[in-house]
């Protein structure tokens, strides 16, 4: 239901305003400079997070870590998880102006 009614406020939106961004500039924007997308690299580095997350949950129901070792390292992660994207859109500089 809820893609049915976004769809339909799409397809108004296009007929109404036509297509304000240039398909083309874009792909061309990011084809020039392959190496700086900084949204590309946080789906990438998304994974070690979750990656982090799995081991530390393994590693607890094998008892190999205790309690608290686990909650520490989940809070590191979770911070670090907050901070990381904020970091990455203030330092890397933008493709568009």
């Amino acid at each position: 239901m809820l893609v049915l009614s976004n769809a339909r406020l799409f397809l108004e939106n296009i007929l109404k305003y036509g297509i304000l961004v240039d398909p083309i500039q874009v792909i061309s924007l990011f084809l020039n400079n392959p190496y700086s997308w900084p949204a590309a690299c946080l789906v990438i580095v998304s994974n070690v997070f979750i990656l982090v997350a799995l081991y530390t949950e393994r590693q607890l129901s094998k008892g190999s870590f205790s309690e608290f070792a686990g909650f520490l390292v989940h809070c590191i992660n979770l911070s670090i998880l907050l901070t990381f994207p904020a970091a990455v859109v203030l330092l890397v500089p933008s493709m568009t102006p």
